[in-house]
């Protein structure tokens, strides 16, 4: 409970007023403790920092060859999050050169992180400011819902590009 504590007390630093980042988006993965493989009822809650007050939580989504659900959760992601984006077998740079493919939740928060920027772009070019609350909702306002699939496991659903 006290590292909890400790996320919220940093997000309020990053994101309240006067605080070193005002207006920033904060997004964090929810983890990777869960296992489902093992027992689908297997989960774990999110953990820090995306349980920190105001992070966007982010949870990972793996294909399937079934066109009319072609996501379910990702059996390693933890419950809890905001949004869902892909993340597994995705391609990331390796240490040393190359790219690999990589699983986690770690690899579906960059695809929220880059969602949440081409928003603020198209914020911008239509004349207004940004700010943190704005893209937040405008990231669920555009969010997919996955059938199937639990507002526990997945949030809002799949963050969706303008």
């Amino acid at each position: 409970a006290s590292s909890a504590r400790l996320f919220d007390s940093l997000s309020r630093l990053a994101l309240g007023s006067g605080g070193a980042l005002p207006g920033a988006l904060l997004v964090a993965a929810t983890g990777n403790e869960s296992e489902r493989q093992v027992d689908r009822r297997f989960t774990v809650a999110l953990s820090p920092p995306a349980l920190g007050e105001g992070v966007v939580a982010v949870g990972a989504l793996e294909p399937t060859d079934d066109p009319a659900k072609p996501y379910t959760i990702a059996p390693f992601s933890n419950i809890g999050p905001r949004l869902s984006a892909p993340g597994v077998d995705i391609l990331s740079a390796q240490l040393g050169g190359g790219v690999a493919k990589k699983s986690g939740t770690s690899m579906a928060t960059p695809h929220v992180t880059g969602v949440a920027a081409l928003w603020a772009q198209r914020i911008l070019q239509a004349g207004q400011p940004v700010n943190a609350q704005q893209l937040a909702l405008r990231l669920e306002r555009s969010a997919q819902q996955l059938d199937g699939l639990s507002f526990e496991d997945v949030g809002i659903g799949l963050v969706q590009a303008p």
